[in-house]
């Protein structure tokens, strides 16, 4: 009965077992893990497709002149040379600009061109009053525009202020 046959016997069959149960094992956690997959999948929350009476809504809400939409990439930064401002339009005078200098009449001055900044002031990211005190101003609203943010502002600038004409 415990002969060398039979000890060879019993041994394959135990290996053959093991064999059989890490397989079914093996099957069943992949079963159990792309079930899990699924059921999460199932569950996760998902946004409603996008219709055509989806409102779009704006990044300054109270701006008149509109703002850049969610979702919207942001706009690129052309090179200096690139940046188009109105060509002509009618002149301003120093003397003028300067008449327009408070928050509630904003107007200022950037590379010759005139543009009335008000109904931004109160949605700029800086506050107001960070820029109300170069309202009616050219160079010192430049220098303190292009100090801040160098030219990758001008494309707001130009989309926000209302261009009054040339210098």
């Amino acid at each position: 009965m415990f002969g060398p046959s039979n000890l060879y016997r019993s041994s394959t069959n135990s290996l053959c077992m093991k064999k059989t149960i890490t397989t079914i094992l093996a099957a069943l956690a992949v079963v159990a893990l792309v079930g899990g997959v699924v059921f999460l999948r199932a569950d996760a929350p998902r946004a409603p497709p996008p219709t055509a009476t989806t409102e779009k809504t704006n990044a300054y809400p109270d701006m008149p002149s509109g703002g850049m939409q969610r979702d919207q990439a942001p706009p690129s930064v052309p090179d200096d040379a690139s940046i188009s401002a109105p060509s002509s339009g009618p002149a301003v005078t120093m003397a003028e600009l300067a008449t327009h200098n408070s928050q509630e009449d904003c107007w200022v001055g950037f590379e010759g061109k005139a543009y009335d900044i008000t109904a931004f002031l109160p949605n700029h990211p800086g506050s107001a009053e960070a820029i109300a005190p170069y309202c009616g101003t050219e160079k010192e609203f430049t220098a303190a525009f292009t100090g801040k943010h160098g030219m990758g502002k001008i494309d707001v600038l130009m989309q926000e202020g209302i261009y009054q004409g040339d210098i």
